[in-house]
């Protein structure tokens, strides 16, 4: 892993509330200099690169970071604070950052090998986005075949890979379409340069295209992943020990094949601990009507809880449909 910024990977026994206060301090140092270097972020339609450096040296894109990724793993609130305070320098500075920073958090829920990919030369490496499900996405043997434009991929120009989103398409009738992020390394993809808009010019979200690459499977990301509490110390109904329940939660209806009976279902997240990583669960056969992943099950509601850490889910039977 890389070494090259300021602030390391926080060590086991580091004071959680110190190294909070020194992101804090280092923000709050960083506004003059930003505020100087604003009219050149407006004019280069785009971040200056000592803007980038200076975030990348003060650790900010670390704070929702993997620790064994060279992360600082805090909470959300704490990445919260610190881009606030950027954003009384440059409002455009605390959009990339507020952009980029958490797909180090989502690139978390990737298999490893993907965080490999990204972070296991360089643990500075930085990744834009585009979600919008406008990419052309066919099976092959291994993984995809990904086409398209995007637009609006905030910081692209200061990033070594990009996450896409794209729809799969079923490969037999009756299955629901399939939502995912897909992973793409710089040398697959090209930015065209056509940010040439009146408010957070510095932003530079460029438009993205690929070319109809390969994007093996364990690079995509599916909305409806999660890890299954059974597989992570606990139950199918009880969080693991270390991890509580979280506050708010989604409800879904099922039928039972074996007694042929609806019920009623609460999915909770456990919330307190870094991801699981086991067991994913990530079917969604048979939903009617059509399961919209991306607009439901890509929610961490841990984000209710003090400890908001996503480690995996829980199903709690609410009740049972009269017969």
């Amino acid at each position: 892993m890389s070494q090259s910024s300021a602030l390391k990977k926080a060590p086991e026994g580091t004071d959680r509330t110190a190294l909070k206060q020194q992101l804090r301090d280092s923000a709050c140092a960083m506004v003059p200099r930003l505020r100087t270097r604003a009219d050149q972020a407006t004019k280069l339609h785009q971040l200056p690169p000592e803007n980038v450096q200076e975030m990348i040296d003060a650790g900010f894109f670390k704070i929702l970071q993997p620790a064994r990724w060279g992360g600082l793993e805090l909470d959300a609130m704490d990445f919260f604070d610190v881009q606030m305070t950027v954003a009384e320098g440059c409002m455009s500075t605390a959009w990339v950052l507020g952009v980029v920073a958490c797909h180090n958090w989502q690139l978390a829920l990737f298999d490893d090998r993907a965080q490999k990919d990204v972070w296991g030369e360089d643990d500075n490496t930085l990744i834009s986005s585009s979600y919008m499900p406008v990419g052309k996405v066919t099976h092959v043997d291994g993984g995809y075949r990904l086409g398209g434009r995007w637009n609006f991929s905030g910081g692209s120009k200061h990033c070594k890979w990009v996450m896409l989103g794209g729809v799969v398409p079923p490969k037999t009738g009756g299955e629901a379409p399939d939502y995912r992020t897909f992973l793409v390394p710089i040398g697959d993809y090209r930015i065209v340069d056509n940010w040439d808009v009146s408010g957070l010019e510095g932003t530079g979200s460029h438009d993205i295209v690929v070319e109809d690459v390969f994007v093996p499977e364990y690079r995509t990301h599916r909305s409806i992943d999660g890890f299954l509490s059974a597989c992570c110390g606990g139950t199918a109904t009880a969080c693991p020990p270390g991890t509580e329940m979280s506050r708010v939660t989604w409800i879904g209806t099922c039928r039972n094949p074996v007694d042929g009976r609806d019920y009623l279902i609460s999915y909770n997240d456990c919330c307190g601990s870094s991801f699981c990583g086991r067991c994913f669960c990530k079917r969604n056969d048979g939903d009617r009507p059509v399961y919209l992943t991306g607009k439901s099950n890509d929610i961490n509601w841990c984000m209710a809880n003090t400890s908001k850490g996503y480690h995996c889910t829980v199903a709690l039977l609410v009740g049972l449909a009269d017969a």
